[in-house]
């Protein structure tokens, strides 16, 4: 009896720019810019990153007043500051 063994080849994850932290704010300003009233689901379908990431980066955005978040029911929803 003949035993083939096979030789698994380590796979690697498509290579992808990283963004800064800067871009990411960049980009979901631009995404709120362009649909206010957005809550945290669309811009994480949007630019294709955890929800944990976008999290974060709506809450500090909000403390530096880029944003603004306001409560529709139970869901946040984000909107552009005035000018």
């Amino acid at each position: 009896m003949h035993v083939q063994t096979i030789v698994s080849e380590s796979v690697k994850a498509p290579d992808r720019p990283r963004r800064t932290p800067d871009e990411i704010d960049a980009e979901i300003i631009a995404a709120i810019g362009k649909r206010p009233g957005v809550n945290q689901k669309e811009p994480v379908e949007r630019l294709v990153m955890g929800a944990d990431v976008v999290g974060y980066h709506l809450r500090k955005l909000v403390r530096e007043d880029k944003i603004v978040r306001e409560r529709k029911g139970r869901t946040r929803v984000y909107h552009p500051v005035k000018k």
